[in-house]
């Protein structure tokens, strides 16, 4: 998946069109773009959008010492469908990079075959009006709690008007959500 070990260079502090970043894997530099910024969230259109969010969320802190992405908010703004020759990157994929903003499904749906969960951690995180449609979902591991649409919610992670539609063969699948403690 590319996500060993992922740089991001950002010094500002601020909102920026654009964020460079490597992995360990990749001697070069890559810019990546970010999604429209409108109305105090990030607008998702497409696969390649929510990729890149997930790229800045699971990378962690900038060198400004923050971690922009991963308390924002975000908003899909069409029914999203992923490939497998473009597959979806889990936001969060640890407990050290928790999703902890609000992302609103404004009623759309994400669709995919086989795909991994859209969350892995969040907490104090709040998801709405989401819609997903996923044939297989696993999570990222082979010994983690998957979920539809989260793996692990923790300290009050709240999902509203959300559903899922799909199955998993994880023995720690849990339907919208694999593990929940508050």
């Amino acid at each position: 998946t590319g996500l060993t070990n992922i740089t991001v260079f950002t010094c500002t502090g601020e909102r920026t069109k654009y964020e460079f970043w490597k992995d360990s894997s990749d001697s070069s530099l890559n810019i990546l773009t970010v999604p429209n910024y409108k109305n105090s969230e990030y607008e998702i259109n497409n696969t390649d959008e929510w990729n890149v969010i997930a790229k800045l969320i699971n990378a962690g802190t900038f060198c400004s010492g923050t971690s922009l992405y991963s308390a924002d908010n975000y908003a899909i703004t069409q029914d999203i469908f992923m490939t497998s020759a473009n597959p979806l990157i889990t936001w969060a994929i640890d407990a050290q990079h928790k999703f902890t903003g609000t992302f609103n499904g404004q009623g759309y749906t994400i669709n995919a075959g086989q795909s991994k969960q859209l969350f892995g951690f969040i907490e104090k995180a709040s998801i709405s009006n989401l819609g997903v449609h996923i044939a297989e979902v696993s999570g990222n591991t082979t010994n983690e709690y998957v979920g539809g649409i989260v793996g692990n919610a923790i300290n009050n992670s709240t999902l509203s008007k959300c559903y899922f539609v799909g199955k998993s063969s994880s023995s720690k699948f849990g339907g919208l959500v694999g593990s929940l403690d508050n």
